[in-house]
């Protein structure tokens, strides 16, 4: 009801998110906190991957009108950033990039340090993949998006959230030209793969799940690089 009266400055920060809080148990694990706030008009989305992002985008809700959402996290996660980076909202951070990359990797939060793990095991495999941490999930860097989807082949978002309403709604929905979906509802760009092994990507690149540590070298024991391979045609 908040959003209906137009409050001038309200921040949430919803820690223990995801099932990255492992020990917590699958009751604690809330999957639809980013959907729910997006949904709120002139809601401003955020979600920090380190404790460097989290202090900045901390002073950035701070600052910012309307009502704010700061989604933090449990795990230990390791630090990514210096103090003297800058997070403007509606910004992201391109981690990872060559003029080879096929893919563009999306991810936030807790799913950036993951990320950057699978650069490196699919780097092995002769397969470059560009990182993007998108800490700004609302308002999206849409110049980023129609770059990358402009430059790579395919994007692919990492998520510790639902498939609905989460960061790779976000993305598909700020995607130019999009096109339709098979699945209801929805719309997809072309260079956005859905229902293909690139467009699921948590049984690759899984977060923390119950206490256990989701490595980057799982990759190759579930042979993602065969069948990203294969999704993308090389």
């Amino acid at each position: 009801m908040a959003a209906y009266s137009r409050p001038p400055h309200l921040v949430f920060c919803g820690s223990h998110a995801g099932i990255s809080i492992g020990e917590d148990g699958s009751s604690q694990m809330g999957l639809e906190d980013v959907a729910m706030f997006r949904a709120i008009e002139g809601s401003t989305v955020l979600c920090p991957a380190d404790a460097v992002s989290a202090e900045r985008l901390t002073e950035m809700a701070a600052d910012r009108a309307g009502i704010v959402y700061l989604r933090t996290t449990r795990p230990k996660l390791p630090i990514l950033y210096d103090g003297n980076d800058s997070f403007p909202i509606g910004g992201s951070k391109t981690l990872r990039s060559s003029k080879q990359d096929a893919v563009t990797i999306i991810a936030s939060g807790v799913t950036v340090a993951e990320a950057l793990a699978a650069h490196e095991a699919l780097a092995k495999r002769g397969i470059a993949v560009r990182v993007i941490d998108a800490y700004s999930i609302k308002p999206i860097d849409r110049e980023m998006l129609a770059r990358a989807a402009q430059e790579t082949r395919a994007i692919l978002t990492v998520e510790d959230h639902r498939s609905e309403g989460g960061l790779g709604d976000a993305v598909a929905e700020a995607l130019p030209t999009p096109i339709a979906d098979p699945a209801p509802g929805r719309a997809r760009h072309p260079a956005f793969r859905h229902g293909s092994p690139a467009a699921r990507p948590a049984r690759h690149f899984p977060p923390r799940h119950r206490g256990s540590s989701g490595r980057a070298d799982r990759l190759e024991r579930d042979g993602f690089g065969t069948k990203l391979n294969r999704a993308l045609n090389f």
